[in-house]
């Protein structure tokens, strides 16, 4: 939760744009969900979070990064059907983007694939030295979103964050075959009175149909 609260409030808040600079096209989202979870993932460890209250202990911290990088390259592939091979959501592609460049940049000594009873797994030797990649992707993200670099964006995100690894996807869908979850969550919200109360719905779809009815931007004549 701190590091989604991270993201949204001071990754996305964070960062300037140099005057006269254009987006980056059709790469401006994944870039800036990336740039937001790079901020979150890089100062949820220091020691500001833990002196403050926000964070138990660097160790727990360090969660964060576990999440990261096994969603990034193994766990979200649980969301494609068998027949995908490219990533397109930029949420998904963001977080393989980070996944695989520090998976390439940082070395074997600081983070790998292992296979383990034929199983694939994300192994971290090292946190400290995940962080100093973990910011140097930072750095160059910010500089690509501040200059508007959209020849550099789009060979981080072809290069790292379209395209899937086939044997793992297959793994994982195999894996997740055996248990009866879905792959997706969603969250009902609570609804405000004019009186100031908090009334908890329980049905989501007929929450959807509130809305539908309450926001919908379709003319009626």
């Amino acid at each position: 939760k701190i590091h989604t609260d991270m993201h949204e409030v001071l990754g996305h808040g964070s960062g300037k744009i140099l005057s006269g600079v254009a987006n980056l096209g059709e790469y401006s989202s994944v870039i800036e969900e990336t740039r937001a979870d790079l901020f979150a993932l890089y100062h949820i460890t220091s020691s500001k979070c833990i002196e403050i209250g926000l964070m138990s202990s660097k160790e727990a911290a360090q969660v964060s990064y576990d999440t990261q990088m096994t969603n990034g390259l193994i766990a979200q592939m649980i969301k494609l059907k068998p027949h995908e091979t490219t990533l397109k959501q930029a949420h998904m592609r963001n977080r393989q983007l980070i996944a695989s460049w520090c998976l390439e940049h940082a070395g074997a000594e600081v983070m790998q694939l292992v296979e383990r009873d034929d199983k694939t797994y994300i192994q971290i030797h090292d946190y400290d030295k995940l962080k100093e990649t973990i910011g140097e992707l930072l750095k160059e993200i910010q500089r690509i979103t501040s200059e508007g670099d959209k020849k550099t964006a789009e060979h981080l995100v072809e290069t790292y964050a379209t395209d899937i690894n086939k044997k793992i996807h297959k793994e994982v869908l195999e894996r997740w075959s055996k248990y009866d979850i879905k792959p997706y969550s969603a969250f009902i919200n609570p609804v405000v009175g004019s009186d100031g109360k908090v009334n908890y719905p329980d049905d989501f779809l007929e929450q959807q149909y509130e809305y539908s009815k309450e926001f919908s931007t379709q003319f009626t004549p």
